[in-house]
């Protein structure tokens, strides 16, 4: 009798596991009705990952395409973020530009103080670089502290 127990214990463990990947889920499950709310990364998807002109297949044709779409999804096993969330990752990488575009400008008005003789253009320069230094730091500061206090940001969204 004892054995028979051991062994039952056994089974439960194993069934117990969960799903054999722990990425499953990680961006959202979809279902096929989620059809029209991801259609853009769908389609995006289909283009660059599958390399299927979308316009020429039918209705049926692009339903199975979706079919695989999903269960990449669902199993977080797409090549880029975008394919998740189109319009995070569009919002990401403008916030990459803008602030490689301030580090740039920054960085070359202090190349140009240090490489012009025009000592008020010099001046000019590195007062529009502080400037831009301070509003980011602004900006940074406000952010940190909407992050830190939800209510604030909350009554602003709405």
């Amino acid at each position: 009798k004892k054995k028979k127990k051991g062994k039952k214990g056994k089974k439960k463990s194993e069934a117990m596991r969960g799903s054999v990947s722990n990425q499953f889920g990680k961006y959202g499950i979809i279902k096929a009705e989620d059809f029209f709310s991801k259609k853009p990364e769908f389609m995006m998807w289909a283009s660059e990952v599958r390399k299927t002109n979308t316009d020429a297949l039918g209705q049926m044709q692009l339903k199975d395409l979706f079919k695989e779409y999903v269960e990449d999804y669902n199993t977080a096993t797409m090549p880029c973020k975008k394919y998740y969330n189109l319009q995070v990752y569009e919002n990401e990488m403008a916030n990459k530009r803008r602030k490689k575009k301030a580090a740039d400008v920054i960085e070359t008005a202090q190349k140009n103080s240090f490489a012009s003789f025009d000592d008020e253009q010099a001046r000019k320069d590195e007062v529009m670089a502080m400037k831009a230094r301070k509003q980011e730091s602004m900006i940074e500061r406000e952010v940190n502290a909407l992050r830190a206090n939800k209510e604030k940001a909350e009554d602003m969204r709405n």
